[in-house]
């Protein structure tokens, strides 16, 4: 069954053609909130959903490479759709992994 579902969304993501789908992508095939995504890239909820629904079409560097070092997407995937897109998996494991160090160093 995960086999299928990794199957499913990576078949998804090679159609995807804009920044907002590769975005929505990351929420979606991992089951990551976009709040919670938005917290991880330092972004306000609001700010994500405008990248989303492709009303902010661009983005700054910055913002990109938040998105990619909360995520495990490599910049030219995200920037380019260059390459493979990150599996579901990866992305949730890389936003779970910044939570807890987040919360490691808060205790």
């Amino acid at each position: 069954p995960c086999a299928t579902l990794v199957a499913r969304y990576t078949r998804r993501a090679m159609g995807i053609t804009s920044l907002a789908e590769r975005v929505r992508y990351l929420c979606d095939a991992s089951s990551i909130s976009r709040e919670r995504l938005s917290r991880r890239c330092g972004l306000t909820p609001s700010h994500l959903g405008l990248i989303i629904s492709g009303r902010n079409a661009t983005v700054t560097s910055e913002t990109a490479s938040r998105i990619c070092r909360a995520t495990s997407a490599s910049l030219a995937w995200l920037i380019d759709a260059e390459g493979e897109p990150p599996a579901p998996a990866a992305v949730r494991a890389a936003v779970e992994a910044a939570e807890s160090a987040e919360e490691e160093g808060a205790a």
